[in-house]
């Protein structure tokens, strides 16, 4: 028997393509769904001997333990303030800073450009024991304010190198059609540039 060259192409892709990624998935997906599993168990159960992927009887007495009396409702609220701050103030400076260094030639701006690069050239843990210093100094310790400086300083940089090439790939002779209209500065950035790039944002 004969098998046609699209026939044996599609053989061939489920057998060393799709078969694989379904290994690799189910390789990630049954510890998840056990971890999943386990959260419904009754501390018994957890260690019985017994193998069941179904919990039997299932419980949220897990769920309402840590809730109610680790605080994870409030962990749960720093870390979305912290976060969602973080990645607001990040989105905004890295947005000016990527248009400034887009569309504007001034002294000093591959000099600035070489610091934001080896900014991301030192690992985090390097700076661990002057961050802490600076920030109990600054009295900064145990304080949201401080952790969502700490998430700025490390993601402005690079999110800034990243506006920059994604405003770069827009003409300029866009903002100049936008100027003659009658657009400022402010009115280029949020009416032509923030809609272009918007991805990238995201």
């Amino acid at each position: 028997m004969i098998i046609s060259y699209k026939a044996q192409h599609k053989i061939n892709r489920v057998i060393f393509l799709y078969f694989p990624m379904l290994l690799f998935f189910l390789f990630i997906l049954i510890p998840l769904l056990w971890s999943l599993s386990t959260s419904f168990r009754i501390g018994a159960d957890v260690i019985s001997r017994n193998f069941s992927f179904l919990p039997n009887p299932p419980t949220l007495a897990n769920y309402i333990y840590v809730w109610t009396q680790n605080h994870i409702g409030q962990y749960f609220g720093n870390s979305m303030i912290t976060s969602v701050g973080a990645v607001f103030i990040i989105g905004i400076f890295s947005l000016f800073n990527g248009y400034a260094l887009s569309r504007f030639n001034y002294k000093g701006k591959r000099f600035f450009m070489v610091l934001l690069l080896m900014t991301q050239m030192i690992p985090v843990a390097f700076n661990m024991s002057a961050i802490y210093l600076m920030m109990k100094k600054l009295h900064l310790v145990n304080n949201l304010f401080g952790i969502i400086l700490l998430h700025i300083s490390s993601g402005l940089p690079y999110n800034s190198i990243m506006m920059k090439s994604f405003i770069g790939n827009i003409p300029k002779e866009v903002d100049e059609a936008a100027s003659v209209d009658g657009c400022n500065r402010w009115q280029i950035i949020q009416k032509i540039i923030l809609p272009t790039v918007r991805p990238g944002l995201g």
